[in-house]
């Protein structure tokens, strides 16, 4: 996994203070805080009224396997519910015709 530091390091010089900030916040909310990636740009956009580029350049500082490892690991937590909801109802019937 990547650091906010890391990640700040791989970002090219970016003159506009405000869209820095911005940048800056939704990094942390992404690796630090594990916000989304739409709800960290959502936020950044709304405290510091920048749009242009932040996502660009969120891109640019997290190597896209952050973005995938991430997302598998929420598909698995997914899947771990489902199955868990299946044993719960497997069981739940089980019981049903065991009391008949």
């Amino acid at each position: 996994m990547i650091t906010k530091i890391e990640a700040v390091k791989n970002l090219p010089n970016i003159e506009d203070s405000d869209l820095f900030k911005a940048v800056d916040l939704a990094l942390w909310l992404i690796i630090d805080k594990n916000a989304s990636l739409t709800k960290a740009l959502q936020i950044a956009t709304k405290h510091y009224s920048v749009k242009a580029h932040i996502n660009k350049y969120v891109r640019i500082a997290i190597p896209q396997e952050f973005f995938d490892k991430r997302s598998l690991g929420n598909a698995n937590a997914v899947v771990r519910h489902k199955v868990a909801y299946q044993h719960g109802v497997s069981n739940h019937m089980k019981s049903i015709i065991n009391d008949r």
